[in-house]
């Protein structure tokens, strides 16, 4: 209920007094005189005793007015600039925010005047110049003033402050940043209170982190129920590590790692796969560790793509292991594992690296073949890029033998004395061939004009329509040579056609 005292002061206001406008909308913004706090009525009342003159007036507006409570800032511009002109910091931040937004406004002004109200110590001043000076816009990029600003606003009680010097000095895996993460932890910051225990915990204050942690996994975080279960499985006990020794404490918090809903951590899964297959651990389970040990290479973890493509390497009796080994292998090889790497040149030797000069003979025999069967001509690059065995290139088939990592060659059916080959795709330009080749060498009905038949037949009408480019073989001889191209094939000890570069 309004006091009686504010009757008289409404009347004069309403009259167009510009004191009682400012009493009245000083009311306002206070809650006093029985009034209901608002900033909106507080600044219609104070904007009309500003256009006055009234200059407590207009310095309460750049004080205490947001521009959220102003609705248009065009209108009220004004009177922010003239709060600016008598010294108030929040009035200057305003002018300053709205120059740097303006395309038209003028850039050293408005910097002038945002630096002047932070140093005043007005908190969103520091906080917007810090961002400026982070973000690079209007200044050169300087993170260190950036840290400057954003330490003055954070000491304010910003918590955007804080967050980003706790994010700059995490990233930077400085144990500074256990300065700003503990109040946010303390507010109740879920991400910040996982931080701050493993912060904690790599300071050796082992029984707070896990303290932390237990509170933060509590709450679903995955990566701190993670954390958890890691100090469970750590040996030492409660005087080392906060928490006692307990595989299946580990297994239960790990296992919860794996099944958040947003982010299921794949090391958990990898983490999961050595405790189940660990001898010496109380759950062990080879089945269970076999199974977290998919689920880690399924989801990208490249040692678990490894381990899993040399155990799949191991069952050579089991139908199509040799691929899922060397799927497996492939994946954990292009993700950098050296190991992998090696494993596989060895279970699949890479094509020999060919001379620029020989490259361009091949090059020029695909454009021949082109010309006049295009068909032919995939078969022909497919050897060249792959280093297949001519029995390979004119009997393959791309969607039957195309297995996304690497090429399954098998025609021990077709043709007598051929062996079982696994072939790697290695890079982009092989798997842009094999895509074109699905499109030429697939369909129904076939592609015109390609191979069919026996691997006899397919070789004699591969032999007929070279004559027909122009391309002449000489079967006879241990080495034959294309007379226009300078290509040439050798016959191996099962008496298939391969291809051989010139002598």
């Amino acid at each position: 209920m309004t006091e009686r005292s504010l009757v008289p002061i409404q009347r004069r206001a309403r009259a167009g007094d510009p004191e009682a406008q400012y009493l009245l909308g000083k009311g306002y913004l206070e809650g006093s005189y029985g009034l209901p706090q608002s900033e909106r009525a507080g600044f219609l009342w104070l904007e009309k005793a500003a256009r006055q003159g009234h200059n407590d007036a207009i310095r309460l507006i750049g004080e205490a007015v947001a521009v959220s409570a102003v609705g248009d800032l065009d209108a009220a511009a004004p009177l922010y600039e003239s709060a600016a002109a008598m010294g108030c910091l929040r009035a200057q931040r305003v002018v300053a925010n709205r120059l740097l937004t303006n395309p038209d406004g003028d850039y050293q002004v408005a910097w002038q005047k945002l630096v002047r109200a932070a140093d005043g110590g007005d908190r969103e001043a520091q906080l917007r110049l810090a961002w400026l000076y982070d973000s690079g816009e209007g200044v050169p990029r300087d993170r260190e003033c950036a840290n400057h600003w954003y330490e003055k606003a954070a000491a304010q009680g910003s918590l955007a402050a804080q967050h980003q010097l706790a994010q700059f000095h995490w990233d930077r895996e400085d144990p500074a940043a256990i300065r700003w993460l503990a109040p946010l932890a303390k507010q109740g910051d879920v991400e910040a209170s996982y931080r701050f225990g493993v912060l904690l915990g790599s300071l050796g204050r082992s029984r707070e982190a896990a303290a932390w942690l237990r509170r933060t996994a509590d709450a679903g975080h995955a990566q701190a129920q993670f954390a958890l279960g890691m100090l469970f499985t750590a040996r030492g006990g409660v005087k080392a590590n906060g928490v006692p020794h307990s595989y299946k404490k580990a297994a239960y918090w790990l296992e919860k790692a794996t099944r958040h809903r947003k982010q299921a951590l794949t090391q958990a899964f990898f983490e999961l796969y050595r405790l189940y297959g660990s001898k010496t651990s109380s759950c062990r389970d080879p089945a269970l560790a076999r199974q977290c040990l998919e689920q880690a290479a399924e989801k990208g973890h490249t040692h678990a793509q490894y381990l899993l493509g040399c155990a799949v390497d191991r069952r050579s009796g089991v139908p199509g292991a040799d691929v899922s080994a060397a799927q497996w292998l492939s994946r954990a090889a292009a993700r950098g594992h050296r190991e992998a790497k090696a494993l596989l040149e060895l279970r699949c030797p890479p094509p020999p690296q060919r001379a620029d000069e020989v490259r361009a003979r091949h090059e020029q025999a695909i454009r021949l073949l082109a010309r006049c069967n295009l068909a032919v001509a995939t078969r022909f690059e497919l050897a060249v890029e792959f280093d297949l065995m001519w029995h390979e290139a004119l009997m393959i088939v791309p969607a039957s033998a195309d297995r996304g990592e690497c090429l399954v060659l098998d025609f021990r059916d077709q043709v007598r004395g051929s062996r079982r080959r696994i072939v790697l795709v290695q890079h982009g330009r092989q798997r842009d061939l094999l895509d074109r080749s699905h499109r030429i060498l697939t369909g129904d009905p076939p592609f015109p004009g390609d191979l069919r038949g026996s691997f006899d037949h397919r070789r004699r009408s591969f032999e007929r329509i070279c004559q027909g480019c122009g391309v002449k073989l000489d079967w006879r001889q241990r080495l034959c040579r294309a007379s226009e191209t300078g290509l040439g094939f050798a016959k191996d000890k099962f008496g298939v056609i391969q291809l051989a570069d010139q002598a």
